[in-house]
């Protein structure tokens, strides 16, 4: 509070005619008044409260309550006023003196600032309580307005360069404070949500580069069993064009096989008939290998008894090669 009567060259500008004007407007006009009050213009609205022109300083004392649960303070000091205020030690009489005594050197200093301009104030109205607009005027405290339009005009005439419309003058700085703390909390809120977004998007880029591993180690497998399947179709197509060649080679064997049977069959015919044109007679000589005349005579007798070529050849066919050869050495 001493420090206010070195700024009156300082408070004396129309940066504090503006902050006067705000704090008035809006009801909160209290200590700082000793340098508002420099300004050459203050002006309230009829509901705001101005004055609180006062001193104060509050000790509180807890030595009864500290005696009462059984503890006592002792305080060691140089100085009769030194230990003054020490928790737990009331306040001696000297002490009381002199911080009433300082307090009353403040309020003068600070009556002599609110009174600084020449403002017919009476001291009744400096002894720390507050007044609305209408009771601030009639002590003189601050001129009485409806509305801040209206201060602003009347500012307009200490000063041409007041702009009305720009100024910082049109938001209260509790105003601006409270508006940037809410840009805070959302940027805050807008932060949280971003990061709890990124933290998701974390996890699922976790997840799914789980998943593409997984899916990567599949597809190696299923490249391998795809390699392995084309080894094993290139080996089946080898082995079958193996087999057909086989095939081919067999269907030729039975081809020449047929043919040799055919021209056998054709040539055994002709024989047959040279034997009976030679013999006259269509039973085969008796001819067997040694031991075996009666088989030889029988198969003689049975082919010879046949008079038709077409059955004959039947018969001739069903015979094995050691019996065919016994029939015709039995017929030479």
């Amino acid at each position: 509070m001493k420090s206010y009567k070195n700024l009156y060259l300082q408070v004396c500008s129309l940066e504090n005619v503006m902050a006067a004007a705000r704090s008035a407007m809006q009801g909160k006009m209290s200590g700082h008044a000793a340098a508002r009050f420099q300004a050459r213009a203050i002006y309230a609205t009829p509901s705001a409260q101005v004055g609180s022109i006062g001193v104060v300083q509050a000790v509180v004392d807890r030595s009864a309550a500290i005696n009462a649960v059984g503890i006592k303070v002792e305080d060691f000091s140089v100085g009769k006023y030194k230990a003054m205020g020490a928790p737990g030690t009331p306040l001696t009489d000297d002490q009381r003196e002199l911080i009433q005594s300082n307090l009353a050197e403040i309020a003068g200093e600070f009556h002599v600032a609110v009174l600084a301009k020449g403002r017919a104030i009476p001291a009744e109205a400096m002894e720390g309580q507050t007044f609305s607009g209408r009771q601030a005027q009639r002590h003189n405290l601050a001129g009485m307005v409806q509305d801040r339009a209206e201060a602003m005009r009347r500012l307009k005439v200490y000063h041409a360069a007041v702009d009305m419309g720009t100024r910082a003058m049109t938001t209260a700085l509790e105003d601006q404070l409270l508006e940037a703390r809410t840009k805070v909390d959302d940027l805050t809120r807008d932060h949280q949500a971003q990061t709890e977004l990124l933290n998701e998007a974390s996890t699922q880029v976790e997840s799914l580069r789980g998943e593409v591993e997984l899916l990567a180690a599949e597809i190696d497998t299923l490249k391998a069993e795809c390699d392995e399947a084309k080894i094993q179709s290139a080996n089946l197509i080898a082995q079958r064009d193996a087999a057909a060649g086989q095939v081919a080679t067999l269907q030729s064997q039975i081809t020449e096989l047929e043919a040799s049977q055919t021209d056998f069959d054709r040539k055994l015919q002709l024989e047959v008939a040279r034997v009976v044109a030679s013999t006259g007679t269509t039973m085969p000589a008796r001819v067997t290998p040694a031991g075996d005349t009666n088989q030889a005579a029988d198969l003689h007798s049975r082919f010879a008894a046949i008079t038709d070529p077409t059955e004959q050849t039947a018969f001739w066919r069903k015979l094995t090669p050691d019996q065919q050869a016994l029939i015709l050495k039995h017929q030479a």
